[in-house]
């Protein structure tokens, strides 16, 4: 079965300073627990929310490289508060959401080093392009050998 998701929730969240692209992304964790675990190991109470998603955010990266502790990225994760919804697991929230007219979501964010990324995600994708995209009708991207 192929997963849905519905990107236009996010659509205008993913903004730098400039936008000079704009993208989607997808992220493997090891297991969907692992993405809970670092939320957990990060300080954020995970027996009282569901994770509904992750931004990362990354500010002035040329430069700032510490060399004895590696360079950082902030996460923030976006929560469902499990007391606002009377669902009590993961999946049966995501098989009901869609009843609700709206969905309240909280964020909280926390530091972590790069180097320690993949004990949570095993394979990452982002993909972004200029606003010379907004002219395109079609696009056929073939790789060069």
């Amino acid at each position: 079965m192929e997963k849905i998701f519905n990107l236009s929730l996010i659509d205008n969240k993913a903004n730098t300073q400039y936008i000079d692209m704009k993208g989607i992304a997808s992220i493997d964790g090891h297991q969907y627990s692992c993405l809970v675990d670092m939320c957990r190991e990060h300080g954020i109470d995970m027996d009282n929310y569901f994770l509904l998603g992750l931004e990362f955010s990354g500010v002035d990266l040329i430069g700032k490289r510490d060399e004895e502790y590696g360079m950082e990225t902030y996460i923030y994760a976006i929560l469902i508060k499990k007391e606002d919804y009377a669902f009590s697991t993961y999946e049966e929230l995501r098989e009901q959401i869609h009843s609700l007219p709206s969905v309240n979501a909280k964020r909280k964010g926390f530091s972590i080093k790069y180097n320690d990324i993949s004990n949570y995600i095993k394979r990452f994708k982002c993909i972004v392009l200029s606003d010379m995209s907004s002219n395109i009708q079609s696009l056929n991207i073939e790789d060069i050998v």
